[in-house]
This record gives structure tokens, C-alpha cells and sequence, in this order.
């Protein structure tokens, strides 16, 4: 392994060089391959769905789209308005002007619903009429009062048009784009669900076109509000286009402040304009190619790939620091740019190849999971990682080969090499760990048993509404139409008969309406069942229609004979209000049950409840569905926690492996990733004690801190294990000699790539702000790991993980042993080659 190691570095370093001499050659191919991707990144686009959490064979999803096929859509966008009187000519008449504003001004529209087209079903002279609510506008008194008195008769209108206190009416606004708008049923609106198209038979809007209309109907409200109303405006369109918005805004803050802040470290850390440069070129070819790549391919931003611009920037300034550090060191050391780019591709290319590797194999573990935007940003991260390292590997040669650089002196007048504040840090971390092992290691086992009883205190989530903080505009609403509305989201519950008109059975109808009663009081914490609708109270509707619109009647007919005359009835009117109620057999209908928008963890405790209820009310001949955006929150929960466990023990079992064969045995390979662990139980842990959930952005945080982390313990353990027979199997001298060489490099990255991420606690988005805190955390917890516990372990295990010293030629190139002895018999200026090596570039 070593041998083929030394055979790597060689190439590294010929690459590099042969690079550095053909840099504008080089430069002009390098820069064409970046323009292919570039080319392709005006087609990239946004998707803030919910159904795009779930990957398209996802039995969720499939039952979503086969539930979508057959009633289509109920996706509106819900206004409400308050009043004391919502039956008064005032209000009547602001809403009548509002519904009519929305039709004529709004692009993409499906329909507009509310009390002024509401439908009305009645018996007059023997006959059954269905027509608007409204279409007579009422012109005395007594008109409006007998409308109130109609719509408070009526309990489909409860907690739909109306809420149950009659403080709050509602228009429901349909998008979309259909073969045919068509005009739906009271069952619109009642949920809110996603807007990517998943049937041939439906154009669903762009994320564009919903924007467009979104705003439109905004701008309606803003018209039309007034001191003396309150107007609230929710729904799934409204909520996801927030969503999208706030994504939108968050990513200037992010991108800029991660590359502001990185770039003062750079500079406060080089002190000068190349260590600046340099990384920030990668990091733009990197960033251009991959989301070039994203679009090219077809795969949109989503919520979760938010966070891959500052972790690309973030990884590929780690990469280019590690190469600049060796650079920097061989260059002031006297070596011309040439030399210094070819030693530091031979000293640094495998490592940081490694590390690539590894910090990919982190994201590929999400390929796992069954929700799509986690499977899109593992492998787009990995092709990112490795877009970084290519521009790592050829940029910053080419870029180094124009820069004018000045070499530094770093020599006092006694000759005697300073020591920076970074050298005194680093020697007084060494001296720990080297002096007291035994304790470090105790105190780490300690924190780490502690961290695990915290970590089975998290609880899983996922609620995209609290996602917003809580004086959100978004927020504010939707969380009062839970209350007032009883909800808005739904459950979609499908009923299969099994036979042609089993619909027609009044002993299934009364078995909805069984059903219904007892779902009516379930509740699970702050969830509780709003409403329940269902063909049933639509053939009720019509026998109290026909029976001289008598309340008694508002009672399910006896006989199918009856029935099935009635709905013929019914549809003879001229309403198509059952086509998306009941298949056009009357085989098979839906269940309609409301809910408030909360925590998915809660739906998904309700949902057992609901199925008990129906297999008890129902035989096994009927199948029963359980579908609806409230259902597919509860699949986006589960999916997180089984993907979180596989990930992450897909990820630990990769990277050990790459461990293995990298550092060049089993033992040492297993020990090497204690100190990659260790930050995620304590980080698991903190978050139990916190308070923070595991949700869809917290769930990546395990495996991409272990491919992080692992980058520092592979250039420690590389380094260490080189400097171990450097020093005639000295374990102090190593620990020490590493820390000073490469802990720089380690501080520097960790420094990095923690800012990197913590940009995210500028985000409005608690769930982005924690993500950027939590990882941000759990890298400065790797370096402290690799600082403390990982120089504990070798000193008090080498002996027992190394080979002897007879065999040190087999075990690295003779070229770096060469370089070894070299530098142990060939004094600098003044003092010790060894002294030399890792002093000639200080930050101080």
C-alpha cells in the first residue's frame, strides 16, 4: 500500500508540474471544461415541494399519484376573512368584489370558491335544484338574514366557508392548469397539496408560474383590506412559495458572508494575496460545475441542496489550504515555485485525495434514503468533492504559476527560527495528551457515555411550518386557520368496494358515516380531527333536499334503489361536482378528514388511531387507502429516521474500510476512527440535552461531519505515522512534530470549514440557523478530537499498531525516505532540517 502510495504522490507531483509548465495551455482546458457546466445554469431550477421529499417508486407517493389520477387535485390557496358579522352587506359585499377581483386578475387559475358560489342543494316543486349560494344577490334585510340562516343550517359550510363561531368566512383560490377548468366541490381547498406534476392529466404550475400567482393574489388582498378587517391567506401554495422566497433571500447572506468571512481568515491567517486568490478560484470553478451539473442533469434546488454553496466553499478552501501550506513552507524554505508546487503535490496529493474520497463517501451514504432531495444532494455533494479536488489539483498549480510571490523570511537576528502563537498552542495541546494519555482518554469515555444517554433523548421532526420564525407572516396565518378553521391540512382516506355501484350500498354509507363519528373525536396531543366529509353528508344533502329540504331527512336513504336515483338525480342538475368525489363506476370513493397543520410525529401517532377506526367499521372485502399531504408528512418522518441510522452506518463502515487500506492496517485503521465518532455522539448528545430535533437538515449532519472529520485524522495519522519512525519510534516526538507540522494545516481548515457552516445561524430558517450551529459545532468538536484524542490513543497504543523500524523502507516510498534522511542530516540555516521543516512558514 505503500509502495503504491509513494507511486501516487510521484504522480501527483509530475501532474502538478507538468501543469505548472504548460499553466496557460493548462488554463485555457481547464477553464473550457468549467464553461460546458456553466452553459447549462440558467435551466436550473426550485422545488420546495413536499411530494419531491420522497423518491418516485416511494409506496407513499405511489398511492399519492394514484389518489391524484382519479380525483385530481385539491391544492388552494385559503383567505380568510375576519368579521363580527360575516353576514352583514358590508362583508358580503367585500368578499363578493374580492372573489370576482380574483378571477379576473389572477394567471393560472382553476377556480375561486366561497360563500358568493357556494352550492347550494334544495328541493323546489318536486325538484331537485343545485345552484350558487348566491347568484341571487340578496336585497333586503331579511335576504342577508336568511342567508345566514342558510349557511349556519348547512354543516358542510362549518369550518370550510365558514368557521364554527361565524367570525371568519373564506375564499378558497384553485391553481393550476387542467385540459379543462373545471369547477370543483365544497371537498376543494380542504387540503393543501404539492405542486409537481405526477399525472399525464394535469399541468401543474412551475415554480415561476406559482410565484406569478401567488403575488396576484396578494396584491388582490392588499386592495381590498381596510383598518376595519383582518384577512389571513394559508394553504400548501402559499406556505412552500414562503418557503421558496425565504430559500431565495437566505442565499445571498449565505454565499457572501461564508466568503467574507473565509476570506479574512485567509488573509489574517497567509497575509497574502495569492492564499486568497488561490482558494477562491477553486471554489468558484467547483461551485459553477456543480450546479451546472444539477441543472444539466435535470435536478433541482431544493430546501435540503440550500446548504451545499457553503459547504463547497467551505471543503475547497480546506483542500487548497493544505496544498498552500506545504507550498508556502517549501517556497520560503528556498525552494523556486516550481520545486515548492512539486513537493507539496507529492507531500500533500494522496491526503487530500483521501480525504475526497472519504468526505464523498460521507454524502453517497444518503443514497440510502427514500427521500429524493437527500439522495440528490448526496451524490451532487460527491461529484462537488470531487469537482473540488480536480480544481484543487490543477488550479492551484496553474493559478501559483502567475502569481508574483514574494519569499519570507522567518529568521530572527539570533538565527533561530520564531515561534508563533500558533507553534505555543500546538506545543501546549501536544504536552497534554502526551503527559497524561491515560486522563484523556478516561474524560473522553466519560463525555461520551454521558453524550449517548443524551443522544436517545432526540426526537425526530418534521414541520416545515416552524421552520419560519414565529413572527412570520406565514406562520402567524396558517397557525390561526388551525384554530379557527379547525385546520388545513388533510388526510384523504380511499375506499374501494370491490364492485361496480358498491357505493350505492346504504350499509357502506352508513358505515361512513359510523366511521366518521368516531374519527370526530380522536386527537393525538395538538392535533385533533377538524372535520370529517364524505359522500355520505352529500347524499344526506340530497335526501333533505328531496324530502321537502326537511332536517329530519338529513339522514342516509334506506334502500340502493333509492340511492342510486337520488345521485342520478343529482348529476341530472348538471353539477359534476361527484366526478371528484366517487369513480365514475361508484366503486370506489374518498374520505376527506381535516387537520391542523402541526408536526408530522403527531400525524404520524393519529394515523394508527384512524386506521383502527376503519378496519373496525369496514369488512376486509373493502380496501382502504390512506393517503393526503398530512399522510406524506408522516412517510417524510419515517424516512428520516430509518435514512439516518442506514446513512450513518453506511458512512462508518465505508470510511473504516477506506481507513484500513489508507493507513495501512486493520488495527490502526479501527482506532482511527474513534476520534471521527466521538464528535458525532457528543454532537447527538448535545442535541438530545438541547432540545433539538432530528429533521430533515439535522439528519445530514452525522454523515457529513464524519467525512469532515475524517479529513483531519488522515493527514494526522499519515503524518504521525511518518514522523513515528522519523523518530526512531519516538511517540512523544511524533505527536509533537505532527501538531506542529500538520495541526497548522488542521487549525486552519477546521477554522474554515466551521465558518463555512456556521454562516447558516445568519438564516431566518431555524432549521438551516440549528444545521449551521450543530455541524459548525461537531467539526471544531473533530479538530478538539484529533488534538487530544487521537494523539492519546497512539502514545499509548503504537507500539501495538506499528510495524518495527527494520521494515520502514517496505512501508514508505524510497523517495520520502530519502527526503527523511536528507533532511535529518542537512542543517539550514542554523538550526536542525527537522526545526527548519515545520517553522519556515509561520502565521503569526
Amino acid at each position: 500500500m505503500r509502495q503504491t502510495k509513494g507511486f501516487l504522490d510521484e504522480c501527483f507531483e509530475k501532474v502538478c508540474e507538468t501543469l505548472y509548465i504548460n499553466k496557460v495551455k493548462s488554463l485555457v482546458l481547464v477553464m473550457m471544461l468549467a464553461s460546458i457546466f456553466a452553459w447549462h445554469l440558467p435551466n436550473l431550477v426550485i422545488d420546495t415541494s413536499t411530494i419531491g421529499f420522497l423518491s418516485e417508486d416511494h409506496p407513499g407517493r405511489v398511492q399519492y399519484k394514484k389518489f391524484l389520477d382519479q380525483y385530481g387535485r385539491d391544492d388552494a390557496v385559503i383567505i380568510a376573512i375576519e368579521s363580527d358579522n360575516i353576514f352583514s352587506e358590508e362583508t358580503l359585499n367585500k368578499v363578493k368584489q374580492m372573489h370576482y377581483a380574483l378571477e379576473e386578475n389572477v394567471p393560472y387559475l382553476d377556480g375561486v370558491e366561497s360563500l358568493i358560489n357556494a352550492r347550494r342543494t334544495y328541493g323546489e316543486d318536486d325538484t331537485l335544484t343545485v345552484d350558487e349560494l348566491l347568484g341571487e344577490w340578496p336585497e333586503t334585510e331579511n335576504d342577508f338574514k336568511k342567508i345566514k340562516e342558510l349557511v349556519l343550517a348547512n354543516p358542510n359550510y362549518a369550518n370550510f366557508l365558514i368557521s364554527e363561531d361565524a367570525t371568519f368566512t373564506t375564499i378558497l383560490v384553485k391553481l393550476g392548469k387542467t385540459p379543462e377548468t373545471e369547477q370543483g366541490d365544497l371537498f376543494d381547498g380542504f387540503s393543501a397539496m404539492e405542486e409537481i406534476s405526477v399525472t399525464a392529466d394535469f399541468q401543474f404550475l412551475s415554480g415561476k408560474e406559482e410565484t406569478d400567482a401567488i403575488q396576484a393574489i396578494n396584491a388582490v388582498i392588499n386592495q381590498h383590506k381596510d383598518s376595519n378587517t383582518n384577512m389571513y391567506v394559508s394553504g400548501s401554495a402559499v406556505v412552500l412559495d414562503a418557503l421558496k422566497s425565504s430559500l431565495m433571500s437566505d442565499m445571498p447572506i449565505f454565499m457572501g458572508g461564508a466568503i467574507f468571512l473565509i476570506i479574512v481568515v485567509l488573509f489574517a491567517l497567509f497575509r497574502r494575496l495569492s492564499g486568497v486568490v488561490v482558494p477562491m478560484a477553486v471554489v468558484m470553478l467547483s461551485m459553477i460545475s456543480t450546479f451546472g451539473l444539477m441543472a444539466w442533469v435535470g435536478v433541482a434546488f431544493t430546501v435540503a441542496t440550500q446548504i451545499l454553496p457553503s459547504f463547497l466553499i467551505a471543503v475547497a478552501v480546506g483542500a487548497t489550504v493544505h496544498l498552500l501550506v506545504i507550498f508556502y513552507r517549501s517556497f520560503d524554505a528556498g525552494a523556486d515555485k516550481r520545486e515548492a508546487i512539486c513537493y507539496a503535490a507529492n507531500h500533500s496529493g494522496s491526503p487530500i485525495a483521501m480525504t475526497s474520497i472519504t468526505t464523498a463517501i460521507g454524502f453517497l451514504s444518503f443514497l440510502s434514503a427514500d427521500l429524493e432531495p437527500v439522495v440528490n444532494l448526496g451524490w451532487v455533494s460527491a461529484c462537488g468533492i470531487m469537482f473540488v479536488f480536480f480544481y484543487t489539483m490543477t488550479l492551484v498549480p496553474i493559478t501559483l504559476g502567475f502569481s508574483d510571490i514574494k519569499r519570507r523570511e522567518v529568521v530572527d537576528n539570533s538565527g533561530k527560527a520564531e515561534k508563533s502563537h500558533f507553534d505555543r498552542i500546538l506545543e501546549g495541546t501536544a504536552e497534554i495528551s502526551i503527559n497524561n494519555p491515560g486522563k484523556v482518554l478516561s474524560i473522553s469515555c466519560v463525555i461520551m457515555v454521558v453524550s449517548f444517554f443524551g443522544a436517545t433523548l432526540v426526537e425526530v421532526s418534521y414541520n416545515p411550518l416552524n421552520w419560519f420564525p414565529e413572527d412570520k407572516a406565514v406562520r402567524i396565518n396558517t397557525e390561526h386557520l388551525n384554530d379557527k378553521l379547525k385546520g388545513v391540512n388533510t388526510f384523504e382516506i380511499v375506499f374501494d368496494t370491490g364492485v361496480e355501484n358498491g357505493v350505492y350500498n346504504p350499509e357502506f354509507l352508513k358505515g361512513l358515516e359510523r366511521a366518521k363519528e368516531q374519527i370526530l373525536p380522536l386527537s393525538e396531543d395538538t392535533v385533533f380531527i377538524g372535520k370529517v366529509h364524505s359522500i355520505a353528508d352529500v347524499i344526506k344533502e340530497i335526501n333533505q333536499a328531496l324530502n321537502n329540504n326537511d332536517p329530519k331527512y338529513y339522514q342516509i336513504p334506506e334502500t340502493r334503489e333509492m340511492i342510486a336515483q337520488q345521485f342520478l338525480l343529482f348529476e341530472n342538475t348538471g353539477s359534476d361536482d361527484l366526478e371528484i368525489i366517487v369513480d365514475s363506476q361508484f366503486r370506489e370513493t374518498r374520505m376527506t378528514i381535516k387537520v391542523p397543520w402541526e408536526n408530522a410525529s403527531k400525524y404520524v401517532v393519529l394515523l394508527p388511531k384512524i386506521e383502527a377506526v376503519l378496519d373496525s367499521m369496514f369488512p376486509p372485502t373493502i380496501k382502504i387507502g390512506i393517503t393526503g399531504v398530512g399522510t406524506l408528512y408522516g412517510e417524510v418522518l419515517k424516512e428520516i429516521t430509518t435514512s439516518t441510522l442506514e446513512s450513518y452506518m453506511i458512512a462508518l463502515l465505508v470510511i473504516s474500510g477506506l481507513m484500513i487500506v489508507f493507513l495501512g492496517g486493520f488495527r490502526v485503521g479501527l482506532l482511527s476512527m474513534i476520534p471521527n465518532v466521538a464528535p458525532i455522539v457528543i454532537t447527538m448528545g448535545f442535541m438530545g440535552y438541547a432540545g433539538v430535533t432530528l429533521n430533515i437538515f439535522t439528519m445530514l449532519i452525522g454523515s457529513i461531519a464524519i467525512g469532515l472529520a475524517v479529513d483531519d485524522t488522515i493527514h494526522f495519522m499519515h503524518n504521525y505515522k511518518r514522523n513515528y519512525f522519523m523518530y526512531g519510534r519516538d511517540s512523544s516526538k511524533a505527536v509533537k512534530e505532527t501538531l506542529l507540522g500538520s495541526g497548522r494545516a488542521m487549525l486552519v481548515t477546521t477554522l474554515v470549514l466551521s465558518t463555512g457552516f456556521l454562516v447558516f445561524t445568519a438564516s431566518s430558517m431555524s432549521n438551516l440557523s440549528e444545521f449551521g450551529l450543530i455541524t459548525g459545532m461537531s467539526i471544531i468538536l473533530a479538530l478538539l478530537s484529533d488534538f487530544f484524542l487521537a494523539p492519546a490513543i497512539v502514545i499509548l497504543l503504537s507500539k501495538y499498531i506499528y510495524s518495527p523500524v527494520s521494515i520502514l523502507k517496505n512501508e514508505i516510498s524510497n523517495k520520502e525516505y530519502s527526503e527523511i534522511e536528507r533532511r535529518k542530516s542537512q542543517p539550514v540555516s542554523g538550526f536542525s532540517g527537522i526545526e527548519r521543516r515545520d517553522r519556515a512558514f509561520s502565521y503569526n
